[in-house]
């Protein structure tokens, strides 16, 4: 995951300073197609319960895979992935909890 769009951090945010990391695929799907496919989606990362804005990037367009690193371990995390085409709504994953890198 090389290529991967790179996070764009808010670095004087103290949410944005740890060893974690959020990922995951924004994917669509059909009502005539069954499987999902990866799309290219603006990501936007909050940092509960204030909904600050912490960071931001685009999923990738060929996997719909986007990473966020360098969180903090200790705070939840909504985030939001909008269509930029309007064609579909938001997708809004909250409560999440950044994972360790491992070594």
């Amino acid at each position: 995951m090389a290529d991967r769009p790179v996070a764009l951090l808010k670095p004087l945010l103290g949410h944005a300073m740890g060893l974690g990391y959020i990922a995951d695929v924004v994917e669509k799907q059909e009502k005539t197609d069954p499987a999902p496919s990866p799309v290219s989606r603006r990501v936007v990362l909050l940092v509960e319960p204030s909904l600050q804005q912490v960071a931001q990037t685009w999923s990738d367009p060929v996997t719909g895979a986007y990473r966020f690193d360098g969180l903090s371990m200790s705070a939840r995390f909504t985030v939001v992935a909008y269509d930029h085409l309007r064609n579909w709504r938001a997708v809004i994953a909250d409560g999440l909890a950044a994972k360790a890198v491992q070594p």
